[in-house]
């Protein structure tokens, strides 16, 4: 014999009730009868419901008057509940007559409910609820839920295990449990012992105390956010009841019979509170951790780290985290968790930062693990299984190290720059040898992938999210964002504008605080002409607003890996002008979306923009009908089925 919850076989008898054997567990404290009784079912009939022979140890005396009773309780907890889920859709198990379910409602919930007795269920039907008449675990049940309920009803059940897995399943990510159940673990049922008056077998089957309750759950992928002892009110004649089948004596009987037969008595209530309850709600833990290099600068790749965890609603672990850019974002509500900070400038940070992702060990608390950053890398050493989505190696140590160099290094310490690039290459190709499945961003970065670490990659565009871009106007503004930093080539732009000044451009962009992109940005505040706004940090709302209303849009970035502004401006129906390189290849159709410039430089875009003026709302259709084949539901669709295939 071996514990239905924990699985010990450190089991010894415990007593005998009413023909039934009770077992302790002394690894976990959960005391459940067994062997389990067949035909549950017959157990919970009308009788069941409705029953006033005192002799008879089941039910209650009258459910429907108890549960008016339990009005008040029920309002507290879907308070509670309230405060901890942003939700709208509800299920109860053991509905019985939809009381509950009944003041859900009053609450905006969207509601359904299960229970075993068909006799409940008609009686729910009545009080005008949707109450499926079956078993749990054997009803096919397709809907999923926010919460999930069980009001006195997993001491019932045979497989308290089957039933958490299958509510696990039922519920949407995040989703919470909440229940109350009998407590072995109160002073009352400790002072009472094998004689506790809510050993009632065949209908109490399971004894749960704080302990076994938790382990039963955080073994089945919960975690709990709250528990609480709690006593109940009664009506006189039902705590009688209870007294006589608990004690046997005759006074108990006679009493009960008195006060049942009394208009005035029988609806004395009792406030019954020895705390022998306990209530208890956990939520459904995240079952993908997100792992992304740094927070502090926020661009295209940091935006799909946040969507992948917003969307799988996955934990979120990084460096230097600045949640007041992240909220700005959208992102509020995603646990960002961190490990730590690091220095600001490179090469210190990057370094760091691959530091504490390679002694990062998650490896027993989530299913899966997407590494979504470069300098992130590392982390697969001790996280398995494991799905790297790139949005391009290392382009300071690959594609762009010789374009770092020259633009970004002083000569005299070009020696110093070159190891540490040897250094890094050395370490990107050991760390890529611990990573599962490789997934990237583009063509474009497929062939890099193969190129510099000889690693096969599939191909799942970023995600954007096209409904929350529109259309408004062809404005008398042009728009760029991008970073502040030297591969995106801004001073071109500048130079176009400078000699077109009817011409207005803004450009949102923030950099990197380090030394060497401080410089670039203070360089292209030096040089950008008057008819050129650039703004650092702004919300969603002001970029997306910002789109709606530009002219077009411009990007320079050197052999983009994808360019996801590019499509966010194809969504808000503005044409693009950009290189004819890169990702930029695999999202703009040339003449369609916008215009492709082979070898772009300052007078190859001033031309683009005056064939563009000509009639810019002609582009809007095309842009926005290509920009949904890059919508975020395609690209979780898409992850999902790879991670599927990883485990």
């Amino acid at each position: 014999m071996y514990c239905p919850i924990c699985q010990s076989q450190k089991i010894k008898y415990y007593h005998q009730k009413d023909g039934y054997k009770i077992y302790s567990c002394q690894n976990c404290d959960l005391l459940f009868v067994w062997p389990m009784p067949n035909n549950l079912k017959e157990t919970y009939q009308e009788n069941y419901f409705e029953n006033t022979d005192p002799d008879n140890n089941l039910g209650y005396i009258d459910y429907e008057k108890r549960q008016k009773l339990m009005s008040n309780i029920f309002t507290k907890y879907l308070i509670i509940i309230n405060k901890l889920s942003n939700g709208h859709k509800l299920f109860d198990i053991g509905a019985a007559s939809g009381h509950f379910l009944k003041i859900a409602k009053k609450y905006h919930w969207q509601t359904l409910g299960i229970d075993i007795s068909e006799y409940a269920e008609s009686q729910a039907l009545k009080n005008g609820e949707s109450v499926l008449a079956g078993d749990f675990i054997t009803t096919n049940i397709t809907e999923k839920f926010d919460v999930i309920t069980m009001w006195d009803v997993i001491e019932h059940v045979d497989s308290p295990t089957n039933y958490i897995k299958k509510i696990n399943q039922l519920l949407n990510s995040n989703g919470l449990i909440a229940l109350t159940t009998v407590d072995k673990s109160s002073v009352w049922a400790k002072i009472t012992g094998r004689f506790w008056h809510l050993i009632i077998p065949p209908e109490h089957l399971f004894y749960f105390s704080k302990k076994s309750l938790t382990k039963l759950l955080e073994k089945n992928g919960f975690e709990i956010l709250t528990t609480k002892k709690i006593g109940r009110r009664s009506y006189l004649p039902q705590i009688l009841k209870t007294l006589y089948r608990w004690q046997g004596l005759k006074i108990w009987h006679q009493l009960y019979q008195y006060t049942s037969k009394n208009d005035f008595l029988k609806n004395i209530v009792i406030p019954f509170n020895i705390r022998d309850n306990i209530f208890l709600i956990a939520q459904k833990k995240p079952e993908i951790a997100i792992f992304h290099n740094f927070m502090d600068n926020i661009g295209g790749a940091e935006i799909v780290s946040l969507t992948l965890a917003k969307e799988l609603n996955a934990d979120f672990y990084s460096t230097n985290i600045c949640k007041e850019k992240i909220n700005k974002l959208g992102f509020k509500n995603i646990p960002i968790k961190s490990i730590g900070r690091v220095p600001i400038n490179a090469p210190l940070k990057q370094q760091l930062s691959l530091w504490k992702f390679s002694r990062l060990n998650l490896n027993t608390k989530y299913k899966n693990y997407i590494i979504s950053g470069d300098w992130a890398i590392s982390a697969g050493v001790k996280n398995r299984p494991n799905l790297w989505y790139v949005h391009s190696p290392i382009r300071e140590i690959w594609d762009l190290y010789e374009y770092t160099k020259k633009n970004n290094v002083p000569r005299i310490i070009w020696w110093i720059f070159d190891l540490w690039v040897k250094y890094n290459r050395y370490l990107n190709k050991k760390y890529v040898k611990n990573i599962d499945k490789i997934v990237c961003n583009s063509i474009n970065t497929q062939r890099r992938i193969k190129k510099y670490l000889n690693k096969d990659a599939v191909v799942i565009n970023p995600p954007i999210d096209t409904k929350k871009f529109y259309y408004n106007q062809n404005g008398d503004f042009w728009l760029s964002v991008n970073r502040l930093i030297t591969h995106k080539r801004v001073e071109m732009q500048l130079e176009a504008f400078k000699n077109l000044p009817n011409e207005k451009l803004i450009i949102v962009g923030s950099y990197e605080k380090s030394v060497h992109f401080k410089k670039y940005a203070n360089y292209i505040n030096n040089i950008k002409p008057d008819n050129v706004t650039i703004l650092n940090w702004i919300d969603q709302k002001q970029l997306i607003d910002l789109y709606a209303n530009c002219k077009g849009f411009i990007t320079t970035s050197k052999d983009e890996d994808f360019g996801m502004t590019a499509v966010e401006a194809m969504a808000s129906g503005k044409a693009v002008i950009a290189p004819n390189e890169g990702g930029y290849k695999e999202t703009i159709i040339h003449q369609v979306t916008g215009l492709l410039i082979d070898d772009i430089d300052s007078e190859k875009i001033i031309q683009a923009i005056k064939l563009i003026n000509t009639k810019p709302e002609k582009y809007k259709n095309d842009c926005q009908n290509r920009a949904n084949n890059f919508d975020t539901k395609i690209f979780i669709d898409k992850i999902k089925k790879i991670l599927q295939k990883t485990n």
